[in-house]
């Protein structure tokens, strides 16, 4: 009898363990830091880049070429070119721990760069659906490079 209980209460361990995940193979500082990925419309990344203008640890990244992000794009953005080379190089150098709103012409080449970003490490990503595209079509300016004039279409 006493058998058949300690083996009912191991199958009730081993179901909650299952059902409430086995975070004990984690360490603290791991939970503490899962990442968030998040897609948002265009009027989300809008409210993100208002509610951290004087953020040092906001960056919104072009992922776009060099002669897309010269032609247009969101002000302050930094680019790094998702076609090149060393791409997951120059991803692996900027700091994991920032929040990045990551873009690109239509959110294809973004939302591949944010998986990119998961995989290194970096703790908080938004990729911004619809691109560049999606943004201007709402009425939001870019900064266009060759004239370093702030414009909306």
């Amino acid at each position: 009898m006493k058998r058949k209980k300690n083996l009912l209460n191991l199958i009730i361990l081993l179901i909650f363990f299952t059902i409430m995940g086995f975070h004990g193979c984690k360490s603290q500082e791991e939970v503490d830091k899962q990442n968030i990925a998040d897609d948002i419309s265009v009027f989300q990344a809008f409210e993100l880049i208002q509610n951290n203008k004087d953020n040092e640890n906001f960056i919104i990244l072009d992922v776009r070429t060099p002669q897309e992000y010269q032609e247009g794009h969101l002000e302050d953005a930094i680019n790094i070119d998702y076609y090149s080379e060393n791409f997951q190089d120059r991803l692996s150098e900027l700091d994991k721990n920032k929040i990045f709103l990551v873009y690109c012409q239509s959110g294809n080449r973004s939302a591949n760069a944010v998986t990119i970003m998961i995989n290194l490490g970096f703790v908080e990503l938004y990729n911004m659906l619809g691109g560049i595209a999606a943004w201007i079509s709402a009425g939001y300016s870019i900064i266009n490079s060759s004239s370093s004039v702030n414009y909306s279409l």
